[in-house]
């Protein structure tokens, strides 16, 4: 059975007002209201959509309900009409007033000459906060005595969107009609191409949203993100974030990890997880008047029993997931926490508010998300705070944690730690293990570094060693290469039971899979990248998630510069590696069987035409490539790197990445802002670079021959370069570096503009040629084939 996790609050009233027509609950029925709503009952009797139909519109969206009937949904205790379900012939139409996100959905949708959005349906479960959108269906459908039952049609899409998408619609209807000014309106269409959602979120960044969920593929791809009409640039483009309606100051963590837990370890040296018993509280100040409600985000698998602020319970809404399919974890909660203060808040006013939650871990605390957060991870991570952490484990267990130790005392067969982070984050996180090694070094200039872990294997002392001082290097590295030091004096590098990295301010964490192979280089680029975003992230952050790239490609190509330099055989390795992201973006399995290669090549081949650009962030995975924004934020984005510093040379490029580093250091800078340093410092217009690599998707393919001609009476030797392009658009550019090997064994560099579909460059040489080599260092991201022509004499 179904089961609703929701506080109940025990004082106060939610004043629920508007000013006109039908009411919100006024008297702190709230929970009880949302428990109403997720019955998903509607009007027994169907109306008849009238002669000439129904139209109603939301910003770039409008429907029309041409025949068939509707129903509209049970109203609330205050009687407020939130839902409408249609039967019948309809039309969706949605402008697209944003370029870069048109070019993408004729890309995801194979229509090339499309311009908007223009889809007949034939059933419609609308969802709304605002009464006054139910207006022209409330004249017709007006009549005493309803009756309201659950409907099949609304149930099945309402466990679809928590069930598949972890959405909870009435959650936020339930936030939007509690936040002054907040509108919430979910459209979901049946097309002959299947369910596409449309919804309006307006305490969103980016409020307007188009998905479709592919049944086949189990995959939900984001269509269109765009501001509102009043937020959106004059070219439809959307701008930087404005925030959130608080400001999370501080963050107290009192955590017992004490208990086991019922999931079995994922590794031999965890041989179980731990049950969390964790009170956190968030001191916040608001930023908006007459805050009602806010919108949180915990990790799905923790289960609240309570939350309080001022010693009294707040009523709080999270869904139940669990036990709706057969494929969720029963202990499975909506990804939303929505909490419903016991009065409207003041510009300024500060509030502490604690959560009473379990949570089930193995020796770390995953990231965001193990405590509440405003953030639903991919958005700005701007709202920096401090924390208090006091965490309790068994005796055996050691503690590591971001920032400074306050304390530590064992008594009674526990250990507790009290740990401060002094300086404010976007993230904070600790790590506990049982039996535990340790190992610190460090280099002149650069923080020191203390590796912290379980017993790794055969040989622990020399592995941890092995880590330690390649951490010490990388850092010590990047330190000389940024021209930027930290600001922590130690780091710490915990070892976890998994297969990932990640980095937060002053610590790393280190997946034991990937943290201790054998193999050289993979492993010195994995512990690199993440010691580079104590730069590319920490030190420098980003806008939104559409410049998050920005961190994941700047990190990745840090690491490999990394190996180049520093590592043994590190020009072979780096080349190695660059080769390999190439072919896993390009859809070619050459080398597949490469330790850089991660797996993408053939979703990547099945992808190519469909998945998104850089600047899409998370947005970018298609079903072909689910892994999409880890192949164009990680890959791609480091590819991006390389093709600039081929462009700019060392020196320039090295410049251009103390000048960022330097300028934005503290901040959060856009795409738009590394391109202008890239200009100031390189010179030149380079825009079209951004435009064609990072806002747009499409990879060209190149096929071209090479022709040497001697010298004749009217020419010394040279060489004819055939080009033909294809996959891209006719406004795309690059610039191809092209080697000729001379017969006096010397070699010349020289570079190639193409923007043409077909094209026949000449290149005058001043001496005889033996060879000519197109893009010999495979610098461009390309699909290419190549064929060399012998002449002797001019051609006819």
């Amino acid at each position: 059975m179904r089961r609703l996790r929701v506080g109940l609050a025990i004082s106060g009233a939610l004043a629920l007002c508007l000013a006109a027509g039908p009411t919100w609950a006024e008297d702190g029925s709230s929970a009880a209201d949302y428990e109403r709503l997720q019955r998903w009952r509607y009007d027994t009797r169907p109306i008849p959509v009238p002669a000439g139909g129904l139209r109603f519109s939301k910003d770039v969206a409008s429907w029309e309900l041409e025949t068939g009937s509707f129903r509209l949904a049970e109203p609330t205790s205050g009687g407020v009409v939130t839902g409408l379900l249609f039967e019948g012939k309809g039309r969706y139409r949605m402008e697209v007033p944003d370029p870069i996100e048109l070019a993408q959905l004729r890309r995801l949708t194979g229509a090339p000459e499309l311009e908007r959005v223009d889809e007949p349906f034939t059933r419609m479960v609308l969802r709304f906060s605002d009464p006054a959108l139910v207006g022209p269906f409330a004249v017709v459908g007006s009549r005493g005595n309803n009756t309201y039952r659950p409907h099949r049609l609304a149930r099945q899409r309402h466990e679809h969107w928590l069930g598949l998408r972890q959405h909870d619609a009435d959650s936020r209807i339930v936030a939007a009609r509690s936040i002054t000014g907040a509108e919430y309106l979910r459209a979901d269409v049946k097309t002959t191409n299947g369910w596409l959602t449309f919804e309006f979120d307006s305490e969103r960044h980016e409020e307007i949203h188009l998905d479709r969920y592919h049944s086949s593929h189990s995959f939900l791809e984001s269509w269109l993100s765009l501001d509102r009409a009043e937020h959106r640039t004059a070219g439809g483009r959307p701008r930087v974030y404005l925030g959130s309606p608080v400001d999370t100051e501080h963050l107290d963590v009192v955590a017992r990890l004490v208990k086991t837990g019922k999931d079995p370890g994922p590794s031999e040296s965890a041989r179980a997880t731990l049950l969390g018993e964790l009170s956190t509280t968030l001191t916040l100040r608001a930023r908006r008047p007459g805050l009602r409600a806010l919108q949180l985000y915990l990790h799905p698998m923790a289960r609240v029993d309570r939350v309080t602020s001022g010693g009294r319970e707040l009523a709080f809404l999270r869904d139940h997931i669990g036990g709706r399919s057969l494929s969720r974890d029963n202990r499975m909660y909506d990804f939303s926490l929505l909490v419903l203060f016991d009065r409207p808040l003041a510009v300024g006013e500060r509030r502490r508010i604690t959560f009473d939650y379990e949570l089930e871990i193995t020796n770390y605390l995953p990231g965001r998300f193990w405590y509440p957060t405003l953030e639903s991870g991919f958005v700005a991570p701007s709202d920096l705070y401090t924390a208090s952490l006091e965490v309790t484990t068994r005796e055996d267990y050691e503690i590591r944690a971001m920032g400074r130790r306050v304390s530590e005392v064992v008594e009674g067969g526990r250990r507790t730690a009290r740990w401060e982070v002094e300086r404010p984050a976007k993230m904070i996180s600790l790590s506990v293990s049982r039996k535990s090694r340790e190992w610190s070094g460090g280099a002149e200039g650069a923080p020191e570094v203390v590796v912290f872990s379980p017993p790794p294997g055969h040989d622990p002392d020399s592995r941890m060693s092995r880590m330690g001082e390649e951490i010490v290097a990388s850092l010590a590295y990047f330190q000389q290469l940024f021209e930027q030091p930290l600001p922590a004096e130690r780091i710490y590098a915990t070892v976890i039971q998994a297969t990932h990295g990640q980095a937060f301010d002053g610590l790393l964490h280190l997946g034991e899979f990937s943290a201790f192979r054998e193999r050289s280089g993979p492993i010195e680029v994995f512990l690199a990248h993440e010691v580079a975003h104590q730069w590319w992230g920490h030190l420098i952050g980003w806008s939104s998630y559409r410049d998050q790239w920005l961190s994941e490609g700047l990190a990745q190509y840090s690491a490999l510069m990394y190996l180049e330099s520093e590592v043994d055989g590190g020009e072979r390795l780096f080349r190695e590696a660059v080769t390999a992201h190439r072919n896993d973006l390009i859809g070619s399995i050459k080398t597949t069987m490469s330790p850089f290669s991660r797996g993408l090549a053939l979703d990547s081949a099945r992808a190519l035409d469909r998945i998104g650009p850089i600047s899409h962030g998370f947005r970018a995975a298609v079903r072909e490539s689910p892994r999409g924004y880890f192949a164009q934020s990680y890959l791609k984005g480091a590819l991006v790197m390389h093709m600039l510093r081929a462009r700019l040379g060392d020196e320039v490029f090295v410049d251009v990445l103390r000048t960022f580093a330097a300028r934005y250091r503290g901040g959060h800078p856009t795409t738009e802002d590394f391109a202008a340093v890239v200009a100031e410092r390189a010179g030149g217009d380079w825009d079209w670079f951004f435009d064609q690599w990072v806002r747009h998707a499409a990879i060209p393919t190149y096929r071209w021959a090479t022709r040497m001609i001697d010298a004749s009476p009217d020419h010394g030797p040279r060489v004819e370069i055939e080009v033909a392009r294809g996959d891209v658009g006719d406004d795309f550019r690059v610039d191809l570096p092209v080697r000729v090997d001379f017969a006096d064994g010397t070699e010349e560099s020289y570079l190639v503009t193409v923007s043409g579909n077909e094209e026949t460059v000449r290149l005058d040489l001043p001496r005889p040629s033996r060879r000519v080599v197109v893009d010999p260092d495979r610098v461009v991201l390309a699909r290419t084939k190549g064929r060399f022509l012998r002449s002797t004499a001019p051609p006819q």
